[in-house]
Formats: structure tokens, C-alpha cells, sequence
């Protein structure tokens, strides 16, 4: 299987490119200058949420959406993430999501084990990645989690995370925020900006 991503976190990407196309904004045409033939497909077909994407079509899909609505830039991506990580834990699809919840039973009690527990859902929405959560040899106070084998996370799932992460914490009552940086092409460290 080639570098995927679940239907569940590209599906709000195809909604808002099939928006574009059924409000009259820009035609097909138009937006298939940013899109290949197989992304063009998933705007007709129904996405199965719990189905794997090439992540390829994730990215071009960002891109069309940065490039055509004007939005672009880091924060509109970081708030992208942000807003995915609300859509789950207001799902309730993962039960990992529902334990980072503010004052749940099931709360981690320490800030490494509800770390923990959002990075477990990368293996649930990608196919690729391995990540790990460690102390910050730079800070001893702090976290930090290292993405490795990261060679097919594009740039804009980068920052699409921050947000993610960023969110998940503030569910979870953290405090912190997070930021990350592509430091060699095939691993991204995503930091603690906030001593615990």
C-alpha cells in the first residue's frame, strides 16, 4: 500500500473543494489546474471514511484549497487542524479523544500519558510514520515528540498538526502549546513550548 491517509481526515478537504465547485466560485477546469485526474474522482465518489487515500491527493487537495479560497498560510492550516481535532472529539469515533476530555474519568493524570495518548491516533489516520514521545533534551522540563520515516508528510499535514495537537491539549486541560519543525527531509520534531 502505498503512503495513505483515512478517508476521515480527508473528507472535510473534499467537502470544501466540492463546495467550491457546487457554489459557482470556480469551475472544474479551474480547479483541476491544482488537482490530478485521481483527485478529481474523489470529488465524485463517496469517501469511506474508514478507507485509505493517497496522501499525495491530501496534499494537492490543501493546495488547491490555500491557492483558490485565498486563505493560505500557516495559521489557516494550524486552524484546519485545530477544527479536525474538535470534529473527533466531538465524534466521539476514538476513544483515545474522549479520555483527553477535561475533567473525563478516564483522564491521563500525567501530561506524558495524554501526550501519549494523541499520538497513538497516527497510526489510526495514516499509514506511515513512526512517532515517539520523549523528553526534551533541550529543555528538562518539557516534551517533545519526534516523527521519523517522515519522508511522505507533506508540509502542509505539518502544520495541519500543530493545530491538531495544539487542540487536543487544550481539550485535555494541558496548557501548552506546540510547534514543529522538519529538521532533516525524513524526521519532524514537534516541541512543547511550555515547561510543565
Amino acid at each position: 500500500m502505498t503512503d495513505a491517509i483515512k478517508g476521515l481526515a480527508i473528507s472535510s478537504l473534499v467537502g470544501d473543494v466540492r463546495e467550491l465547485v457546487s457554489a459557482g466560485g470556480f469551475s472544474e477546469a479551474e480547479i483541476g489546474k491544482y488537482l490530478l485526474a485521481e483527485d478529481l474522482e474523489l470529488l465524485e465518489e463517496e469517501l469511506d471514511l474508514f478507507a485509505w487515500y493517497p496522501i499525495e491527493s491530501y496534499e494537492r487537495l490543501t493546495h488547491a484549497l490555500l491557492h483558490l479560497t485565498g486563505n493560505g498560510g500557516v495559521p489557516w492550516l494550524r486552524e484546519r487542524g485545530a477544527a479536525a481535532a474538535r470534529r473527533l472529539l466531538d465524534g466521539g469515533l476514538y476513544q483515545q479523544l474522549e479520555s483527553l476530555r477535561d475533567g473525563s474519568t478516564w483522564a491521563p493524570k500525567s501530561s506524558l500519558a495524554r501526550v501519549r495518548l494523541i499520538v497513538t491516533l497516527h497510526g489510526s489516520l495514516m499509514n506511515f510514520s513512526t512517532w515517539q514521545v520523549e523528553p526534551d533534551p533541550d529543555h528538562e522540563l518539557r516534551l517533545r515528540i519526534v516523527v521519523t520515516k517522515a519522508e511522505a508528510y507533506p508540509e502542509v499535514l505539518r502544520h495541519v498538526t500543530d493545530g491538531f495537537i495544539n487542540a487536543c491539549d487544550d481539550a485535555a486541560g494541558g496548557g501548552h502549546t506546540w510547534e514543529s519543525e522538519r529538521v532533516v527531509p525524513d524526521r519532524i520534531v514537534i516541541r512543547m513550548n511550555s515547561d510543565l
